[in-house]
């Protein structure tokens, strides 16, 4: 069972029960399609805008999420924003590089505009463990 948070505001500032249960428990272990996955860890950070960007970046957001749901070389795993509005985060599984770099392009040159947006491919710790016990292993050597 998921701990509650007593009506505190949680990770990610996260305040109704629905939210508080998915900022809690551990994360979906990513589905296995054929040939390989890649996870891309998005984060981004505010800019200062004028309520008319805002507005633009809003409209801009929206058409370009609309696009990224209905393709399906890639799936939004989650998104969280930072509490104090000021940025957030984003993890995508996507089929492969083509992908990922066809993404995040459309993404920078759509938001950059409005939003510092930083990319990284990412493991998850079943991929990882390997290379780490690999490093581990070196280094004790």
């Amino acid at each position: 069972m998921t701990p509650r948070l007593s009506g505190r505001i949680g990770v990610f500032g996260c305040t109704d029960e629905a939210q508080e249960e998915c900022c809690l428990r551990r994360p979906t272990p990513v589905r296995r399609r054929k040939g390989p996955i890649m996870l891309i860890a998005t984060t981004w950070k505010s800019r200062p805008i004028s309520p008319d960007q805002f507005n633009r970046l809003m409209n801009v957001w929206a058409k370009l999420e609309e696009k990224i749901a209905k393709d399906k070389s890639s799936e939004r795993l989650c998104w969280y924003l930072n509490a104090d509005g000021t940025g957030g985060v984003t993890v995508d599984r996507v089929d492969d590089e083509q992908v990922a770099a066809a993404l995040q392009l459309e993404l920078g040159l759509s938001l950059g505009e409005f939003i510092d947006i930083d990319s990284k491919i990412v493991l998850d710790m079943d991929t990882a463990m390997p290379s780490i016990l690999a490093a581990q292993g070196l280094a004790n050597s």
